[in-house]
């Protein structure tokens, strides 16, 4: 089966509004990326919803009504309209860093620009 991104929106909108959105992001993107589960089985959200300790059923309810399909298709129609066509999209000043791997070329360009975040002094220092 072909991966549903709207599936896991649907999922990730519903976290957030069980506030849970970092916990299901986190878990979520570990069971597919690390572990390599499929995020259409079903199995995968059994094992999601246990991990965050949320009721499967009303999860699974919430995330499969008609309201949250309709806020997930105007995220999409947002993107498009902004040309997002993969997440993360940073922009600043006009230039796009799309995809995990740019993430570090992004904060190169904030801190040349003197807007990134100091990094932390580590423990051993």
């Amino acid at each position: 089966n072909e991966f549903d991104p709207e599936k896991s929106l649907r999922g990730a909108l519903i976290a957030s509004d069980m506030e849970v959105a970092i916990e299901y992001n986190i878990k979520m993107f570990q069971q597919w990326w690390e572990e390599g589960q499929n995020p259409n089985d079903s199995a995968f959200i059994v094992q999601l919803c246990e991990e965050l300790d949320i009721d499967l059923n009303e999860f699974t309810a919430l995330s499969n009504s008609s309201d949250t399909r309709e806020r997930v298709k105007n995220i999409f129609k947002r993107g498009k309209k902004y040309g997002i066509f993969e997440t993360p999209t940073i922009l600043i000043n006009e230039e796009r860093f799309v995809g995990l791997d740019r993430i570090d070329a992004a904060e190169k360009k904030l801190r040349a620009m003197g807007l990134a975040k100091k990094p932390r002094a580590s423990a051993a220092a």
